[in-house]
């Protein structure tokens, strides 16, 4: 079972690396060249251009998957992990020490990993190659835009009050324009 829950705490990164390339695909793309991308027939373009210019939706559908893909990962694999390391430690240090300082390796290594490869090489690559991942991902997100319309819905609401709040109007064109 703890082979399984590490297994299954990897494919969590991964998908949180998915859903972070496809929140800063979307955000660093640059629709002149989607458009561009476009004409050319290159394949989800035109799909991530609409996807561009409902963003606050996409944003907030990349936001429901990096958040429970990073619980997913923090709930199995931090305790699996440790269960693994405490019988090493146990000999050497007395139960008591060993369980304490295995969660502590645990969380370590499970927080380095998810940084890694879930957060910081997707972000670093996403920027080099934005319009190209943009499109590429246009279809896997629409499908998880629709099957979280709810949730989705419920989150931009929520945003929207707390932007109203803050004496901000959440619909807004950003000072200086748009970069278009």
């Amino acid at each position: 079972m703890k082979a399984l829950f590490i297994i299954l705490t990897g494919l969590l990164v991964l998908v949180n690396a998915f859903f972070v390339i496809a929140e800063y695909a979307l955000v660093r793309s640059r629709k002149p060249r989607l458009e561009t991308m476009a004409e050319e027939g290159k394949r989800g373009a035109r799909l991530a251009i609409r996807q561009i210019d409902d963003i606050g939706d996409y944003i907030a559908a990349c936001q429901v998957g990096i958040t429970a893909a990073s619980i997913g990962i923090g709930a199995l694999g931090e305790p699996a992990l440790a269960h693994v390391l405490e019988p090493l430690l146990g000999h050497a240090l007395g139960h008591v020490a060993s369980v304490t300082v295995s969660v502590i390796i645990a969380y370590m290594l499970i927080t380095v990993t998810q940084s890694i490869i879930g957060e910081i090489v997707p972000k670093l690559y996403t920027i080099q190659h934005a319009e190209d991942l943009a499109r590429r991902i246009a279809r896997p997100m629409q499908f998880f835009r629709w099957l979280f319309t709810p949730f989705i819905v419920l989150l931009n609401s929520a945003s929207e009050s707390i932007l109203r709040l803050l004496g901000t109007d959440p619909n807004a064109e950003p000072e200086g324009g748009t970069p278009d």
